[in-house]
């Protein structure tokens, strides 16, 4: 049994950092379960897994995804049976379990460095936004001022922005920009030099976890960008082109007006000349106006070819940016305290690109 082999190292080392956060958060593990005599009157789902049943997912789901890096990347030799043979040691501690836990992500942390530096990258991604979406609690204000420090998240941006390549397309985009989100929301609730006393709605943790979890998901794959998007704003992010396009237009004329200027003049000049020299004879006039009309006429016309070019060559640019646009705004879960207004505005890559490609 394997993970999904669309999966690359890349996305494979996020899902990781993240398990191995997850476990080291853990409270404590219980014992193995014991034999029970009678049958539950159902079938348990997912919510009623027992501590130990959840722990024991995560370390197995850990031990595929080692299992494909082996595969991808020469020098990965670690696997997570030690952790799984503490776990099920009868009379164990949960020292013991932590021990095993922390043990074996420094061996994963070790040979992922020194075997793909992107990977190691997005191991390290992973563990961190883990710790962001996770850690904090109800009652730990003090950890969110922590986790959404000043300074802490800096890396987690710029692994964004180097990993973007060879992660799932958009994904980068969103998860930056709903982690800066929440980070702006975080300094605003805890503002810095003061410690924090007062304690945060269950609320925010819940909708907290549930933004980390479409972190992972976006950024393993597991959830394309793409779909957190409703038809509405497909056809937002068309009109909102659109516009861009008609902003190049405008402005390659304003660059071009002398030229138009000049041209309408010429053409003016023509009318004139024909109306003038109509009666001295018809092949007269032709001879003069014949060079001045095919001069107008490559003038115009290169000026037509150079401005479809700019818009054809934008065309793209833009909609990918307003679909990421939209995606990244749509990637966001807030703080259900938070108004709406106090969203923070997202750079407009679509605006930009329609700035840079007028500007040619």
């Amino acid at each position: 049994m394997s993970l999904p082999s669309a999966r690359g190292p890349v996305q494979n080392a996020v899902d990781l950092g993240w398990i191995f956060a997850e476990l080291y958060g853990f409270p404590s593990f219980p014992p193995p379960p014991s034999e029970k005599d009678e049958l539950p009157l159902h079938l348990p789902g997912a919510g009623d897994m027992s501590e130990y049943d959840k722990a024991l997912a995560l370390i197995q789901r850990a031990h595929l995804i080692l299992s494909d890096l082996r595969t991808d990347l020469r020098g990965v030799t670690a696997d997570m049976s030690t952790v799984m043979d503490v776990l099920a040691t009868s009379g164990r501690d949960d020292k013991h379990v932590f021990a095993a836990i922390y043990s074996t992500y420094t061996t994963v942390q070790e040979q992922l460095a020194a075997s793909d530096s992107s990977v190691s990258v997005a191991f390290g991604l992973g563990r961190t936004l883990a710790d962001t979406a996770l850690r904090p609690k109800h009652d730990t204000p003090s950890v969110f001022a922590e986790v959404f420090g000043e300074y802490r998240l800096e890396n987690a941006f710029k692994w964004l922005d180097d990993l973007d390549p060879r992660l799932p397309d958009k994904s980068a985009a969103a998860v930056g920009v709903s982690l800066r989100h929440w980070a702006t929301w975080a300094r605003r609730r805890f503002p810095a030099g003061q410690a924090p006393t007062e304690s945060v709605e269950e609320g925010t943790v819940r909708a907290l976890h549930r933004q980390g979890d479409l972190w992972r998901r976006l950024l393993t794959g597991e959830k394309s960008p793409k779909s957190l998007l409703r038809p509405e704003d497909f056809a937002g992010a068309a009109k909102r082109m659109l516009g861009h396009l008609a902003s190049i237009a405008l402005e390659f004329l304003r660059t071009w007006w002398k030229a138009a200027v000049v041209l309408v003049a010429m053409l003016i000049l023509c009318v004139v000349l024909a109306v003038v020299l109509a009666p001295t004879g018809l092949s007269r006039v032709v001879a003069l106006l014949a060079p001045v009309a095919v001069a107008l006429g490559i003038t115009w016309q290169g000026i037509g070819v150079t401005l479809g070019k700019t818009l054809t060559g934008a065309e793209q640019d833009l909609w990918a940016a307003e679909v990421t646009e939209a995606v990244a705004l749509a990637s966001i879960i807030p703080p259900p305290a938070a108004p709406r207004e106090s969203r923070p505005k997202v750079v407009h890559l679509s605006a930009m690109a329609a700035k840079e490609s007028a500007s040619i």
